[in-house]
């Protein structure tokens, strides 16, 4: 991670921090080295806040602020960090600042307590002044209400031009994941180990932190035994269909996953069934139904919509297998110990956190990785390339061994 400090001008007024710039973009340049187009912003009347990069600080601080308001998989796969802080901190008060969804999630993660970071309010700004330290992993317009209010900042900091910027040579490791594609291909961590090693715990093991309450097992339980009331099934295998909106290209298509319900359903009459969705995942249920037509077995269900997370999480703990691509329900299959089997080609198979016992499929294609930017004139073509059968062995496969 040896990185240069002036790789990046964070001071110049075509900043973006997390994505290249127009004139990067242009030129195909991944980052600031060799630009002859710098111009300096103006400063904000607004001084920035101090960085710190002292490691000493997470072991001794009182309350530490955590800033990480991405997607549900993105914040589930981080309380790998707020575990490790507390393993080494244990009387510290962590605050995660983060939005709505991301509160009902973090409320099964014990280290934690989360703050709503919309709408933005004084409470907002007080918790954040009130931390000894805040640990910031984004680099968005919401989260700057926090770091403006900060008294110590690790990780990505604002500068007194309000751009986002960091001293830190880990951070900067992360920085340019972001930025730079070619350097993140290179990359080896799983990102859980890359998040760990921003806050110097990279030595230490990757763990997800999410407590199911034994009701929401409970209610789970009983939800399944209603889903599929008419067969007492020996195994249950979850087919997660959709992902976020931003990251469709990742889908498996509609139609192999109902042939995949469909051959699993004929082939294995004593297995359990049950079809994933989320929020963003409608019109994908609806081509797997029209994909599923006629075909009705009472081992074979679709989960109910608009379920809480705490019963989601509680439905996937009562799994013996999950079929995701890379989504929020991949990481919660990994944070309940459930086998999975999963493909990806999108983003960088690497980077995902697979365990003994789990499937990874990847198609062999010289556009991959190429992060949510399918190339293709087909969009999603290398998930196209992944057919039934292989994904049918392979859920076989962890069957014989559940």
């Amino acid at each position: 991670m040896n990185l240069s400090s002036e790789i990046f001008q964070a001071d110049c007024k075509r900043w973006e921090g997390s994505k290249p710039c127009e004139i990067q973009r242009q030129v195909n340049r991944p980052n600031c080295l060799g630009c002859d187009q710098y111009e300096p912003a103006p400063e904000c009347n607004k001084p920035a806040t101090t960085e710190c990069s002292d490691r000493d600080l997470i072991v001794t601080a009182g309350k530490i602020g955590i800033v990480e308001m991405g997607g549900l998989g993105s914040i589930l796969r981080t309380t790998a960090v707020t575990k490790a802080i507390k393993s080494i901190n244990p009387h510290a008060q962590i605050n995660w600042f983060t939005h709505q969804r991301g509160v009902e999630l973090l409320g099964y993660v014990p280290e934690v307590d989360p703050i709503n970071i919309k709408p933005s309010n004084s409470k907002v700004e007080l918790y954040a002044k009130k931390q000894d330290l805040i640990i910031n992993f984004e680099m968005s317009e919401l989260a700057k209400q926090v770091i403006l209010k900060a008294i110590r900042v690790y990780g990505f900091n604002i500068n007194r031009q309000g751009n986002f910027f960091t001293n830190n040579l880990n951070f900067k490791y992360l920085q340019r994941l972001q930025v730079d594609n070619e350097f993140r291909s290179e990359n080896r961590l799983t990102f859980q180990q890359v998040l760990l090693t921003c806050v110097g715990l990279g030595h230490m093991p990757s763990q997800y932190s999410v407590i199911v309450p034994e009701e929401k097992m409970l209610y789970s339980r009983q939800l399944l035994s209603e889903l599929l009331s008419n067969s007492e099934p020996s195994n249950i295998v979850g087919l997660n269909i959709g992902t976020s909106e931003n990251g469709r290209v990742r889908r498996w298509p509609a139609q192999y996953y109902a042939e995949l319900a469909i051959k699993l359903s004929q082939e294995y009459p004593n297995l359990g069934i049950i079809v994933l969705y989320g929020p963003d995942d409608y019109k994908i249920l609806n081509e797997v139904r029209a994909f599923l037509g006629n075909f009705k077995r009472p081992n074979l269900a679709l989960l109910p919509s608009n379920l809480e997370i705490g019963d989601f999480l509680g439905l996937v703990s009562n799994l013996d297998i999950m079929v995701t691509s890379n989504s929020f329900a991949f990481h919660a299959a990994k944070s309940q110990s459930i086998p999975v089997v999963t493909f990806d080609n999108p983003l960088p198979p690497q980077e995902m956190e697979i365990q003994p016992g789990d499937t990874q499929i990847t198609p062999n294609l010289a556009c991959g990785p190429c992060y949510n930017k399918c190339t293709q004139d087909f969009t999603g073509y290398c998930m196209s390339t992944i057919n039934v059968n292989q994904v049918f062995n392979a859920v076989s496969r962890v069957l014989s061994l559940v």
